[in-house]
């Protein structure tokens, strides 16, 4: 778990955030269930399914709404994104790496939108 959550954050995760993650990946069926978007995506592409899918995702949202990334995210490249805002030093877990920064984000997107 620790590995894995290495390749995403920006920096090492504090031990107790690392001890979380795995306690919640051993519930029955959570670690599947984390990975089944991401599986679904990649075996349902040659799909008709899969291509009503894709379809979908180019049409523009007709409904507010925001990309946060870290500048750091070792999943995600924020240049191959439509980054609204980018949190540099904080890698792909941004409520774990910069929680305030986080909150400080959505609040003013969240009061230029309500």
């Amino acid at each position: 778990m620790r590995r894995t959550l290495d390749l995403g954050a920006g920096a090492p995760l504090p031990d107790d955030v690392v001890d979380l993650y795995r306690a919640v990946m051993r519930i029955p069926f959570a670690a599947h269930s984390a990975a089944e978007a991401l599986r679904w995506a990649v075996r349902s592409r040659p799909r008709m399914d899969g291509r009503r899918f894709g379809a979908a995702l180019r049409r523009p949202l007709e409904v507010p709404a925001l990309q946060v990334q870290g500048g750091l995210d070792g999943f995600l490249r924020p240049e191959r994104a439509d980054v609204d805002e980018l949190v540099p030093g904080a890698g792909h877990f941004l409520p774990e790496e910069a929680p305030d920064r986080v909150n400080e984000i959505l609040l003013d997107w969240l009061a230029r939108v309500a």
